[in-house]
């Protein structure tokens, strides 16, 4: 699908790339340095840890002549480009959404939403760290939500 975005994104004159992902341009995510690795680090990919992360962190043998190709693949400006084709996981990138009308064409739910377990302590958390809010905690947010909702909007 990603070739055929690209090609309807040119058939219009625009210019467009397809952005880059570990298991089409890292080596080791291809296996190319054992299955054991291979495993591993698609592991963690599958925890929702970034690809440039894993890259970042763990000493991988497709870095040892410099940037792995997934690494290069990522220098380039955004800006340059009409169009850029991705997954829906690249909408977590600032850089390649900004100032971008963004179309996914399904919704997948564990890409874009955390569930918790205990909203009290997440919610309450992140209303202590943010001004500006009219909402103290989890209470206070559950007991105001409807009679506050324009003040928290705005």
């Amino acid at each position: 699908m990603y070739d055929q975005a690209e090609e309807l994104a040119q058939d219009d004159s625009l210019k467009s790339k397809i952005l880059p992902s570990p298991h089409r341009t890292c080596p080791t995510f291809d296996g190319d340095h054992g299955d054991d690795l291979r495993n591993r680090v698609r592991h963690l990919y599958r925890q929702k840890v970034a690809g440039s992360a894993i890259h970042e962190v763990m000493d991988l043998p497709c870095t040892d002549d410099g940037a792995c190709p997934y690494q290069q693949a990522w220098d380039f400006e955004p800006d340059e480009y009409d169009v850029l084709v991705g997954h829906y996981a690249h909408a977590n990138i600032p850089s390649v959404v900004e100032n971008r009308t963004i179309v996914i064409d399904e919704f997948a739910e564990e890409a874009l939403v955390t569930p918790f377990d205990d909203p009290d302590t997440v919610v309450s958390a992140f209303l202590s760290r943010r001004r500006g809010l009219p909402f103290d905690d989890w209470t206070d947010f559950v007991e105001h939500r409807y009679e506050r909702r324009a003040e928290a909007v705005s």
